[in-house]
């Protein structure tokens, strides 16, 4: 569940580009017709009003297992580094829980029907509408079932002790750095599985542990890991509850509208220059000294935000790969994909930083040539 201070700093950091996007490609009449899925008043009374304390909520609870879930999302572990000469410091990590009441949603077959149209999938297609609506369902579900604020869970650490995570505020989710004990090297994977596994439905908490220093890749998902569409609220709806998506990893997600379709639209193509660049500067706080590839596209800010961060941490990122997208036809690719553009968002970057390309072969010696860097 989005708060409002977080919908209106959402909107606050809308480009001006995000505003002709959304405008000329009708977002704000698709997200209109979209339903929202759940309301707060599905919540219970007490809940609801004590997480607005957060954390010091002391009517928070254990989540229930008979009634309640709980994401336990993938982090990466680091060694904190200071600007003077210092012992080296244990690992910790920011750990991230969201909290749902389970199979809490309503009967969604009309919405998924209403989604199945959306995309075109044609009525009476069989097996291939049947499919189709069957995997819109299982997507559809977090967005269905309703948010559980002021739950905390208990998880066992990777050194065998038990630490608790929460409890959650407004929007369910719960977020704190966790100090890990024992020995671990770079490149190491450990799991925090909760105390009672059956909470957790998509398993435990993946840590990966990455040292001070080395090679780091930032890369945005939409459009460049997988192909979204993010120009089209059609292209969006079709890609996310329908196709393939994207691999697995450390992902580093913004505040989202929980139980809300036309939020979640939002959450893609509304402030993401902002949100992108907020969560770079949390990166090179937890990882100054390694060398940053960044990897994104065209279709929002990835290149305004990645010349953002290199003209603020001079040196850090090393290289800058940016895919112009050519094949949506809702984008304006002349403004889009123009030299112009590329320039203003990369001014003051040595040129020899930052590169467009179409098709990833292209990159292949570019690539190679990082191992001498």
């Amino acid at each position: 569940m989005q708060t409002a201070f977080d919908r209106a700093r959402q909107l606050l950091q809308e480009t001006r580009g995000d505003r002709r996007t959304r405008t000329n490609e009708g977002f704000q009449s698709t997200e209109r017709d979209l339903p929202r899925l759940a309301s707060p008043l599905d919540i219970p009374w007490t809940q609801n009003i004590s997480s607005y304390l957060g954390s010091h909520n002391p009517l928070a609870s254990h989540l229930d297992p008979k009634t309640e879930t709980v994401w336990l999302l993938d982090n990466t572990a680091y060694r904190p580094i200071h600007p003077y000469a210092h012992a080296q410091q244990p690992w910790q990590a920011e750990y991230r829980a969201a909290f749902f009441k389970k199979d809490s949603g309503r009967d969604i077959s009309k919405i998924v029907a209403d989604i199945a149209d959306k995309i075109g999938l044609k009525e009476g297609s069989g097996e291939e509408r049947e499919k189709g609506e069957r995997t819109i369902a299982e997507r559809l579900q977090p967005f269905v079932d309703v948010v559980a604020p002021a739950r905390w869970v208990d998880v066992k650490m990777p050194h065998g002790k038990v630490k608790r995570l929460g409890p959650g505020g407004r929007s369910a989710t719960a977020q704190q750095t966790c100090v890990f004990e024992g020995e671990y090297a770079d490149g190491d994977v450990a799991e925090t599985p909760a105390v009672n596994e059956a909470v957790t439905p998509l398993g435990p908490a993946v840590t990966r542990f990455a040292d001070p220093e080395g090679w780091m890749v930032i890369s945005d998902i939409d459009d460049t890991i997988k192909i979204t569409l993010t120009p089209s609220p059609t292209g969006i709806l079709r890609t996310t509850f329908l196709h393939a998506n994207y691999p697995p990893g450390t992902i580093l997600l913004r505040d989202a509208s929980w139980m809300d379709l036309g939020g979640f639209l939002k959450g893609l193509t509304q402030g993401t220059e902002a949100y992108k660049r907020e969560r770079m500067e949390k990166l090179h706080g937890m990882l100054p000294r390694r060398k940053v590839v960044c990897v994104g596209d065209s279709t929002q800010s990835d290149p305004e935000a990645y010349g953002d961060v290199c003209r603020m941490y001079k040196g850090w990122v090393r290289k800058i790969f940016i895919r112009k997208v050519v094949d949506v036809a809702e984008m304006d690719v002349r403004e889009k994909n123009s030299e112009e553009r590329f320039e203003r968002a990369f001014r003051g970057v040595e040129r020899d930083v930052w590169r467009v390309f179409e098709k990833p072969e292209e990159l292949y010696e570019a690539v190679d040539a990082l191992r001498g860097m």
